[in-house]
């Protein structure tokens, strides 16, 4: 037993961990954790401040002996008479003094003089006991009310027995079903001809050796050695076609030397047949090798840092249902799979060591119960309403300290809620009003922490949460995977993967939807926001939301430990955004401007949410300055444009920073178009990227800006969705190109998507999201479909269903959608209303699905009567593939006169013919010669 005054801080050592998943408990006590994931982490743990006024540590220490004997007279011995004679006291006692714990810790969060008493007379105090019971352990917020003068139920002296007396007491929280999970020592079994089947998935070892973790409810863990045979054949043809490119084949089937399984005890019976387990005496080497499998995997998942309470590591069970199987494999290493039903994608194979998702699917099962198409915002149990972010930074050190305020409503009645901070910072505190003080359970790998609330909050009411957290957290990056350096001798492989900046261009510091660098949910969230930030004297920063007035600059107490002369900028975001995010460097101001914008195209009517005003600022680094002005002066063109297709402005504010970088790109989140702009003297090319355009020098900035409309005002329901805002943003700065630089620009840009889209194709379709190029580890795959190929789908909806039809589509799903999260469902249903057209089909071709169409052309020349000339053409396309496509073709009519006429046909059908009449001597016939249409064409 311990108790605790001051707690140190510890770490856990870096871990990769690749899917995440909610085990649930039953009962008040239930604990909510989330124990699997992707992504490197150090564990931060909770720290509480240190005792102050009277020395309470006997006090403690004779609570932690009492609980641990488990008799309740002892436990009454240290209450006053009055409350031990009270009624519910009894039921207290019942509840949380029991038999059978073998250890207590008991940690003091917070006291503060009691209410009526004399000065260091009494105390209210929050302390957090955790209790042990031999493998299990649970963890308990109590608020107890302390006097050693006089009982205040009689105001009579206490005459003998303890110093303090409890007068008061209250259980808030408590988060059970922790375990220590261990191999049995004494137990060891001979496996004979054992079969283990899960969904997609089958195990099968003639021979071998098990043992077994069993919690005292049952068995939790297994560990199988020997070689076995594993199969996994995913149902879906589309991870097929994925399981094809990780190992050859559309299904893996391949040995295993050793595996770790978790599941409920509750299914292993169902899941594991005993006869084919039999015991024998334990083998020492068997053990040893045995649990050597059990700590290579075991941390891995289902982990729970319960911080200063506790050296020992703690488990969680899987839920009911639920399953994890870790395979050491001769031919691809660790293989994971993992079955989670709480999951809106409930199958996963994943290659741990890589960090590559190979399989991620709904089951048969589960698209019964969820559907084919789902928002990421079906699973949230709680909806964040606002924040108010209080943060200082340190970018040069990468740390940073915050306060952050979250107004959280109940989406359904909720007793716990897991929230998003990344593992790498330390939470000092959370309090909940009306609750106070909660006990964060950090889940390491998993960037959340759970909270156990008091007492539940009916669906529908709100309550704030306040947590104060500081750490060290390095910036992101922008990802630019696919980008080469100039000499190739630099790396052994031509994919440049991590580059190395030669040359100095000035450090910039990105947090933002990546990093987790302020509390927040576990899905993107849209909400209002106000942004408080700090940084030192010589940097700038830009965040979301429009600036409050000019920084004030902090010295003496004021600076709270930042330098003197710091700068605290304030931003407010009035409108929902969908995540906050900050960028820092030392910026110079170029100018900032209100700018009203020209009304929209067609005449649109205005409501009162529309907004055609804007506050354009420009920040830069100092070599920059020249250039940015210039990029001001484009920038308010493609905003006016932009404008004028869609009829609003999502925000009242934008900057644009402008930071020096090896890579071209950017990053825009609500309220912010970050540009880098590439030093002269970089080491990369970037000319081989599916999304560098030569001839469009403002593509880069036009594709950022129109993420204000398509990404931020409007998100994507879940990473399969994510073509809706980067199609949708590069389509619009192809629109802009041809704008501003006429038909051979766009033209010149519509030929390199379509040949990126041809090329890569085959990798998967467009709704892979994410996930295209993902096992090859090549995001120039996911470019070139998710930026290109999406782009082209809505050119060819644009060439299908006419201008007007297409801007109407547009501004119908954005006004719809309009800060919410949207899916290719949503996209289709505003485009058929606008259209009057059946889009079904088009949709699922090219977005679910990875074929193209063949199409085979002809034209026959026709004379009218009595004419010996072809006075018209019969045009002819007949759809060589099985599925038909729905695709818009150009057939450009070449006369003899040398003038050319184009005609789009809409390839519908498996034979489609069109009749055009000729205004001249017909001399040739092109097709597709604008390469606007994804299709392969043979003239016949």
């Amino acid at each position: 037993m311990r108790w605790i005054a001051s707690p140190r801080c510890l770490t856990e050592p870096d871990r990769i961990l690749m899917v995440k998943h909610l085990p649930t408990f039953s009962g008040a006590a239930a604990l909510l954790a989330l124990c699997l994931g992707l992504g490197p982490a150090t564990a931060a743990r909770a720290q509480s401040p240190e005792p102050a006024g009277e020395d309470l540590t006997a006090f403690y220490e004779q609570l932690e002996r009492t609980i641990i004997s488990g008799r309740a007279a002892a436990y009454l011995g240290m209450l006053s008479p009055s409350l031990a004679a009270r009624a519910a006291t009894r039921q207290f006692v019942t509840r949380n003094i029991v038999t059978g714990v073998t250890n207590v810790t008991v940690s003091e969060l917070r006291r503060l003089p009691l209410s009526g008493a004399p000065a260091g007379e009494g105390y209210a105090v929050l302390i957090e006991i955790f209790r042990e019971q031999r493998l299990a352990g649970d963890v308990a917020t109590w608020l107890l009310n302390v006097r050693r003068d006089v009982d205040p139920g009689t105001n009579r002296s206490f005459s003998d027995g303890p110093q303090w007396r409890i007068v008061g007491q209250e259980r808030l929280t408590q988060v059970g079903g922790l375990f220590r999970l261990e191999l049995h020592p004494e137990q060891q079994y001979i496996v004979r001809n054992l079969t283990i089947e899960a969904t997609d998935l089958t195990l099968r070892m003639a021979d071998g050796l098990a043992f077994v973790a069993d919690t005292g409810q049952g068995i939790t863990g297994l560990v199988l050695q020997g070689e076995g045979e594993v199969d996994f054949t995913p149902t879906p043809e589309v991870e097929q076609a994925q399981l094809q490119l990780f190992a050859g084949d559309s299904a893996l089937r391949t040995t295993f030397d050793s595996a770790f399984i978790r599941v409920n005890p509750n299914d292993f019976d169902a899941l594991v047949p005993r006869d084919a387990l039999l015991e024998r005496t334990v083998g020492p080497r068997d053990y040893e090798e045995a649990q050597e499998v059990f700590d290579r995997y075991a941390p891995e998942s289902y982990l729970v840092d319960v911080g200063h309470l506790s050296d020992e590591v703690w488990w969680v069970l899987p839920n009911e249902g639920d399953l994890l199987v870790e395979l050491e494999t001769p031919h691809y290493d660790d293989l994971t799979y993992v079955k989670s039903s709480r999951k809106a994608e409930d199958i996963q194979l994943f290659d741990r060591e890589g960090r590559r998702n190979i399989s991620i699917y709904a089951s048969d099962e589960k698209l019964v119960t969820r559907g084919r198409f789902y928002s990421e915002d079906d699973l949230i149990e709680y909806d964040i309403e606002n924040y108010d972010l209080d943060v200082r930074f340190l970018p040069q050190r990468d740390w940073m300290e915050g306060r952050a305020t979250l107004t959280v409503r109940a989406v359904s009645d909720l007793s716990m809620l897991s929230v998003r901070i990344a593992d790498a910072l330390t939470v000092e505190s959370v309090s909940a009003e009306p609750f106070g003080r909660l006990f964060p359970l950090r889940t390491p790998g998993q960037n959340t922490m759970i909270l156990n609330l008091p007492s539940r909050v009916p669906a529908g009411d709100t309550f704030t949460l306040t947590v104060d957290y500081n750490g060290e957290l390095p910036a992101e990056a922008v990802d630019h995977q696919a980008i080469v350096p100039r000499d190739l001798s630099l790396l052994e492989s031509s994919r440049f993967v991590h580059p190395t900046i030669r040359s100095g261009p000035e450090p910039h510091y990105l947090y933002s939807s990546r990093s987790f660098w302020y509390p927040q949910s576990t899905v993107t969230d849209f909400a209002p926001a106000t942004i408080s930030i700090t940084v030192p004297p010589d940097f700038g920063c830009v965040a979301s939301g429009h600036l409050s007035g000019p920084p004030r600059e902090l010295y003496g107490e004021d600076s709270l430990g930042m330098p003197d002369g710091s700068k605290q900028y304030v931003f407010e975001a009035e409108r929902p955004i969908r995540y906050l995010a900050a960028v820092m460097s030392e910026f110079v101001s170029v100018g900032s401007e209100a700018i009203t914008l020209p009304p929209v195209e067609g005449g649109v009517a205005a409501d009162a949410t529309t907004s055609r005003e804007l506050t354009l600022s420009v920040e830069a680094n100092v070599r920059q300055r020249r250039r940015a002005r210039q990029l001001s002066e484009r920038a308010e063109e493609i905003l006016g444009f932009y404008s004028s297709l869609v009829g609003d402005l999502p925000y009242s504010s934008l900057t644009v920073a402008m930071v020096e970088s090896e890579l071209p790109g950017g990053h825009s989140p609500a309220h912010i178009s970050m540009i880098n702009e590439p030093v002269q003297n970089s080491n990369l090319l970037w000319r081989r990227d599916p999304v560098f355009f030569a001839a469009a020098p403002d593509f880069f900035l036009a594709h950022e800006l129109a993420h204000q409309w398509w990404g931020q005002a409007v998100g994507w329901s879940n990473y399969h969705e994510q073509w809706l805002s980067e199609g949708m943003a590069q389509y619009f700065a192809a629109l802009y190109a041809r704008h501003a630089q006429g038909d051979g620009v766009f033209r010149q840009i519509m030929r390199q998507m379509r040949e990126w889209s041809m090329q890569q194709s085959a990798q998967g379709p467009v709704y892979l999201g994410y996930r295209l190029g993902h096992i090859k580890q090549d995001s120039r795959i996911f470019r070139a479909l998710v930026y290109n190929k999406g782009a082209m789908v809505m050119h060819m909806l644009h060439r299908l269903v006419g201008d007007d039809a297409f801007f109407r589509g547009v501004r119908r799903f954005y006004t719809d959608w309009r800060f919410r999260k949207a899916g290719t469902e949503d996209f289709r249903l505003a485009f058929e209303q606008e259209s009057g057209l059946s889009l079904a089909r088009f949709f699922e071709r090219y977005i679910h699905e990875t074929g193209l169409p063949d199409l085979a052309f002809s034209y026959t020349p026709e004379a009218a009567p009595g004419e010996t000339g072809a006075s018209a053409v019969k045009l002819r396309f007949e759809q060589q593939t099985e599925l038909l496509y729905g695709v818009p073709v150009t057939v450009t009519l070449r006369y003899a006169s040398g003038e050319t006429q184009n005609v789009v046909v809409g390839v519908t059908e498996r034979i489609t013919e069109a009749r055009v009449p000729l205004s001249g001597v017909l001399r040739d016939i092109d097709v597709n010669r604008d390469f606007e249409a994804l299709a392969r064409v043979e003239v016949r």
